[in-house]
């Protein structure tokens, strides 16, 4: 019978193995002949992908859109350049524009900017960077949005990036310098400058930064840039951000993958390019994180090296894989693109023939068995499975699927418990794996930014030591000059002589402050030396009591020495030892208003203990343990530079000493040190006081002489002012008093309030670091019961910090004044506050603005200056201003007002009524503050408007101040408040360099200063001036065939405006009329444009030598002018 099965058996099995291995063959082709189509397919997608992103590119950069995006007249490049006097300033100004990565959110302006409060010309750049921005931002912003990119950058040639969509930190800043010339957008920037520096034809300039991790945004971006042309010039570069979305998309399409195929991208660098679509741990982000391994699988580095074919392989999920691979170029760079498909599914069906085949041979004979088995199998072979899944996450495989059986026996539910106890533990697992990089992550942060600091606080302490030592160098020659023309006292009087001594006086605290600095730079760096040798106690004591006396000047203070004579010697440096006890009696003196400083010293074992005791204000106890930290500054008491205490601590640690504080507040403070005693041997006599120490106390100055003011009129000016250093009281009183001001002078706040309560007074000039009771508080106090139109306050401070600055106007100051200060600032702050406060007085007074134009040539000097700087604000501020009759018809509009409101010349504004500008019933027109609803560029917007009762052409009206929510600040309100008021008083004006600019203020202005200006109309100069004018554009025009706009772009002489999408030269037209050309025309400009004509243009003999003529006769009749 075996017999009779094996020859049974044998051809049927022969039979049935050459039909597997044909029909696997072509299984086999099959499967690979599909993988590499789909493989030729993802290739195609991404070649096509590629070309048009550089088509989009380079087709954009061309047009219309990204020239006039990025010109230097009307794009962002002039608008950004415009934002500040200096490049970096406009970097500045620009960064702090727009919040960080809020696309187009504005941001409160920076306090430590120097933004004036009136109107700049660096707020009217900013205004016109908004409006620039307001009519690109909307086109650039879509294309992010609708497309794959980030961000979109526009670079002009400097490097400077004049726009960002988002707004990131880098935004505003230079690639070839600034900090993130290092980053890839930089390298891109280069990539192409080099290109077109290098002489490539900008049609041609492209280039593609391959994929990287961005640290700004975190995103994994490429960089595809190319220049922009306008005019046939390149004004810039336009650089695209690109995500790798899309090419997760291509790479994520599996028709006809399967379940266990995906096609896989990988770059140069061995990171991926497109997510993974089996294992979400190897999408992009995850590859270009720090702690990702490069992706260098055999096949991979295969398909690197230029290799296609197809193959099986061991895939970077360590399984078995047939895979087509080949390599895609990408702009000059090898990707490798890879279309995988596990063996067991690309084999499926051939395991099934071979299953199928090896069934129905052996089927008859297993069939026994199988059913044999399978009674034992339904009972034992989930326990063994479990049992195996068990052993599988005990080893640590997670991963491993369970599948519970069916039914509910109690063997499912076990299963299905265990099954959700390890699906449980991978969450938990993954969690903290992901909380673990992220907390590495943090500390590497941290450790950067604390190496960062370092360097940072390395070169702080440097800066601060090389400038104190340079510092010396000044200080001594203003002290040996000041002390050399003392000696030639019969040559100047008592008055230069006091003046002197305050200059050296000056000179030696700086030099003690600058002595200060370079101790606390060589505390820090472990270079303070100590030369110890035994000193006489009492030698020293005697001698700083005698150098502290000029200290108390008129305090009720006495110094008192308790220290016996027979005190011994102490082991220390004798001059740093004298530091330290100058420091603290100066200390104890400068903080005790009155009483006593007591210094004693007694013996403590092998240590004499000395004791600065004082009857002053006192350290609070929350604060002892700050004051002797360096810079440190008692809370309330801004004085000093914050060192003393630092410096004398460390000096006394390095002499073997320990140094100590008690204090009680509003009883006084003891500090108090010891210092080895010497041990033995003869210590040298010291005489009471050294010679040095002689030259020194004849040096210090006597107490500064009452100054002798002049005798004053009863109506002068009354002011008072409040410092606690009689050298800043001396000084002001020199400055102010020979200007007609009555002085009188405080020396603390509390004297100064009772000062105010006793007499009235005009002006206070108040310091703010003042010992009790600062400047600050003693503001405070006054506006209490005096507002600041009564009372003016000035503050003068060495505080220029903006939180300083804004606490002392929240304080009630009118204006603050930071030292030094220069005289002429001083003067000027001084009379505008007294004009104010007596333009306020006379603001009841009904019809005023008549008066003042009636007798506005009888008014002083003086006010035509103020008259002067109000013009200028109002008339250079490019406010939006409108003037209405009550009932609401428009009288006039400025040109800001017209461009803003969108007003026309073909509408007469008298047909005109102020309700068809807004987007709400008229309110009722009054004085005061109103928000109006306007429709501006067909957006409903709401406008602060600041009315003011005025006369315009000789009937009443109302003046309308249209500011911006952002730009209407109270400081800039009251400014257009006081100059509208101003102008409209003032009708007559003398001053010619002002007469075309009241002028254009129109009514009664206009025809005061026709008047003026019509003895002018026969002016040859002015003649002269158009008629070169008129023949430098005639030929101009002639030799080149082009307007005046090109004339004003090449020469760069002139400005070229955009007035709704079409340039404009507005200041060269005036130049081409006698009718309107100005009344101080610059006939230098005039002169270069005919010179720049000559130079540039094929022009006949005859043109060229009336040209000739004409210029040099301009020349010369101006030279003749004063």
């Amino acid at each position: 019978m075996l017999v009779f099965f094996l020859l049974g058996m044998v051809p049927f099995l022969a039979v049935s193995m050459l039909f597997l291995h044909s029909h696997g063959k072509d299984l086999t082709e099959q499967t690979s002949n599909h993988l590499v189509s789909a493989r030729n397919i993802k290739k195609s997608q991404l070649e096509d992908y590629f070309g048009n992103l550089k088509e989009q590119v380079v087709t954009f950069a061309r047009q219309d859109f990204a020239g006039n995006s990025i010109g230097r007249f009307y794009g962002f490049t002039g608008a950004f350049e415009k934002l500040g006097t200096t490049p970096e300033e406009a970097r500045q100004r620009a960064a702090h524009r727009y919040q960080p990565g809020s696309w187009d959110q504005l941001q409160k302006p920076d306090p430590e900017l120097p933004v004036e409060p009136e109107i700049s010309a660096l707020i009217l750049a900013d205004e016109m960077y908004g409006r620039v921005h307001q009519r690109f931002h909307r086109g650039y912003a879509d294309m992010v949005r609708s497309g794959h990119y980030s961000d979109i950058y526009l670079v002009d040639l400097s490097g400077d990036v004049v726009y960002s969509v988002t707004k990131r930190p880098n935004f505003a800043t230079n690639l070839l310098s600034g900090p993130y010339q290092n980053s890839e957008l930089a390298t891109t920037f280069r990539r192409v400058k080099r290109s077109l520096d290098g002489g490539l034809a900008p049609q041609q300039v492209f280039e593609f930064s391959d994929f990287g991790l961005n640290p700004l945004s975190g995103e994994v971006v490429a960089y595809l840039a190319a220049p922009v042309m306008q005019y046939d010039y390149v004004r810039g570069v336009v650089i695209f951000e690109l995500r790798t979305d899309k090419l997760s998309e291509i790479m994520g399409e599996r028709e006809g993958l399967g379940e266990t195929g995906e096609t896989i991208l990988v770059g140069p660098d061995r990171r991926m390019r497109a997510d993974a679509w089996l294992d979400p741990r190897y999408s992009v982000a995850q590859s270009f994180s720090p702690a990702a391994h490069p992706m260098n699988t055999p096949l991979v580095e295969q398909t690197l090296a230029g290799k296609q074919g197809v193959g099986l392989f061991t895939s970077y999920l360590g399984d078995e894989v047939l895979a087509a691979y080949t390599p895609v170029r990408v702009f000059g760079s090898e990707w490798a693109l890879i279309a995988e498909i596990s063996t067991r599914e690309a084999y499926a069906r051939i395991h099934q023939l071979e299953t199928f085949t090896v069934t129905l041979t052996l089927g008859s004979i297993i069939l026994a068995i199988f059913l044999s088995r399978w009674l034992s199998d339904t009972i034992t072979a989930p326990l063994r499975g479990l049992a195996k899944a068990a052993e599988r996450v005990a080893n640590g495989d997670l991963e491993h699927p369970i599948t519970p059986p069916g039914g509910d026996g109690e063997i499912a539910m076990l299963s299905r418990a265990f099954a959700h106890m390890q699906s449980s533990l991978r969450e938990k697992l993954a969690l903290i794996a992901r909380q673990t990089e992220a907390l590495q992550e943090q500390v590497e942060l941290t450790h950067r930014q604390n190496l960062s600091l370092q360097q940072a606080d390395r070169l702080k302490d440097e800066l601060l030591a090389n400038t104190s030592h340079e510092l010396r160098t000044p200080i001594h020659g203003i002290r040996g000059m000041a002390e050399a023309m003392l000696t030639q006292r019969d040559a100047l009087t008592e008055r230069q002589q006091d003046q002197l001594s305050l200059i050296v006086k000056s000179a030696d605290s700086l030099a003690r402050l600058v002595d200060d600095l370079l101790d606390y730079h060589r505390m820090r760096h472990g270079q303070l030396d100590i030369h110890a040798a035994p000193v006489s106690s009492k030698g020293v004591i005697r001698l700083v009591l005698d150098l502290c006396h000029h200290l108390i000047q008129a305090k009720p203070l006495r110094l008192v020495d308790l220290t016996t004579d027979d005190l011994p010697a102490v082991m220390a440096d004798e001059q740093r030892l004298e530091q330290v006890l100058w420091n603290l009696v100066g200390n104890a003196i400068k903080y005790t208003p009155e009483g006593k400083v007591v210094l004693s010293a007694a013996v403590e074992g092998d240590s004499l203990r000395f004791r600065v005791t004082d009857t002053g204000i006192g350290i609070p106890k929350e604060q002892l343990e700050h004051i002797f930290e360096p810079l440190v500054q008692l809370e309330g008491i801004k004085q000093g530079s914050g060192l003393g205490l630092t410096i004398t601590r460390q000096l006394v640690q390095l002499m073997g000493g320990t140094l100590e504080v008690s204090s009680e507040r509003d009883v006084g403070s003891t500090f108090s040190f010891t210092l080895p005693l010497a041990s033995g041997g003869a210590i040298p006599m010291v005489p009471d006081v050294r010679p040095m120490e002689q030259q020194l106390l004849r040096q210090q100055p006597a107490p500064l002489p009452e100054y002798e003011a002049a005798p004053l009129p009863d109506d002068a000016p009354c002011l008072l002012i409040v410092d606690d250093e009689p050298i800043n009281l001396h000084i002001l009183q020199h400055l102010l008093a020979p200007c007609g001001y009555r002085i009188l002078t405080s020396g603390d706040g509390h004297d100064a309030l009772r000062r105010l309560e006793e007499e009235p007074v005009d002006l206070l000039l108040l310091d703010v670091m003042m010992p009790t009771l600062s400047g600050f508080d003693v503001c405070r106090r006054l506006r209490e019961h005096l507002s600041r139109d009564r009372l003016p306050v000035l503050l003068l401070t060495a505080l220029g910090a903006p939180k300083d600055i804004e606490e002392g106007f929240s304080a009630g100051a009118n204006d603050y004044l930071v030292k030094p200060f220069a005289r002429e600032e001083l003067l000027a702050r001084v009379n505008a506050l007294l004009e104010a406060k007596r333009g306020r007085d006379t603001l009841v007074e009904n019809d005023l603005l008549k008066r003042e134009v009636e007798h506005r040539l009888s008014l002083q000097q003086a006010l035509q200056e103020d008259q002067r700087h109000l013009l200028n604000l109002l008339t250079q501020g490019r406010d939006p201003l409108l003037f209405v009759r009550h009932d609401g018809t428009l009288l006039f509009a400025s040109r800001a007002a017209a461009e803003l409101l969108g007003l026309s010349d073909e509408r007469p504004l008298e047909q005109m009524h102020l309700a068809e500008l807004l987007a709400a019933p008229l309110p009722e027109l009054k004085e005061g503050q109103q928000t109006l609803t306007l429709v501006l560029a067909g957006q409903v917007t709401s406008m602060t408007a600041h009315l003011i009762e005025t006369r315009f052409q000789g009937e009443a009206a109302l003046a309308l101040c249209l500011l911006p929510w952002e730009t209407a600040t109270p400081e800039r309100v009251l400014a257009l408040e006081n100059a509208l008021r101003s102008l409209s008083r003032q009708a007559i004006i003398e001053d010619d360099q002002l007469l075309g600019e009241l002028s254009r203020l129109g009514g009664e202005f206009r025809t005061l200063a026709d008047t003026l200006i019509r003895q002018q109309d026969d002016d040859p100069l002015r003649r002269t001036l158009v008629d070169t004018m008129q023949l430098s554009l005639e030929a101009w025009q002639d030799a080149t065939g082009k307007g005046k706009v090109a004339l004003a772009e090449k020469s760069k002489l002139w400005r070229v405006y955009l007035d709704k999408s079409s340039p404009q030269t507005r200041t060269l037209d005036k130049y081409l009329h006698l009718d309107t050309l100005p009344q101080t025309p610059r006939w230098k400009t005039v002169v270069a444009t005919a010179e720049y004509v000559l130079q540039h243009c094929p022009l006949d003999e005859g043109a060229r030598q009336r040209l000739h003529q004409c210029s040099q006769e301009l020349r010369q009749l101006a030279s003749r002018r004063p």
